[in-house]
């Protein structure tokens, strides 16, 4: 889940803030805890029934904060989103989308700063029930490079969106 706040200073353009907590599985079935921050700067343009957009990220994450003296220093990432919808004029909306990963700065492996080391292929639908109220599916492959262990994984993902 992310807890986030959005401006739109243009009808093209989205300033967006946000927060996540994670609690994530690790080898040895401990949780590491996380905290990410990420600000986006997101661009939409419409072409008839189509909207291209692109979304640059600026993520930083901590983790398992108190495990040691660099626990509470951040990892950097810049991510780049590339998608395509197709709007109906009906409640759902097909799209496809593609995102690049650069790492900024991680100060567990400095080995892989400054490079490229993740790609993530989407391919889901939105329904918006209303306004306020959107729900989506979609499935993405995730393939890494440039790191010590690469995996490749296979995710079905289910999204909520409140707009108040």
């Amino acid at each position: 889940t992310d807890l986030g706040v959005s401006y739109k200073p243009a009808d093209f353009i989205k300033i967006s803030l946000s927060y996540r907590c994670i609690e994530k599985f690790i080898e040895d079935n401990a949780i590491s805890f996380r905290h990410r921050g990420m600000l986006d700067i997101s661009l939409k343009k419409k072409f008839g029934n189509f909207a291209l957009s692109y979304r640059q990220r600026l993520q930083a994450e901590v983790r398992n904060v108190y495990s040691s003296e660099i626990g509470n220093l951040p990892e950097w990432y810049s991510r780049n989103k590339f998608q395509i919808k197709y709007d109906f004029d009906k409640p759902v909306t097909p799209y496809i989308a593609a995102e690049l990963r650069y790492q900024i700065n991680n100060p567990r492996m400095i080995e892989s700063n400054g490079v490229w080391s993740r790609a993530r292929y989407f391919a889901g639908l939105d329904y918006k029930k209303n306004d306020r109220n959107t729900f989506g599916v979609f499935y993405m492959i995730q393939r890494e490079w440039n790191v010590s262990a690469p995996q490749n994984l296979y995710i079905l993902g289910l999204e909520y969106t409140l707009t108040l």
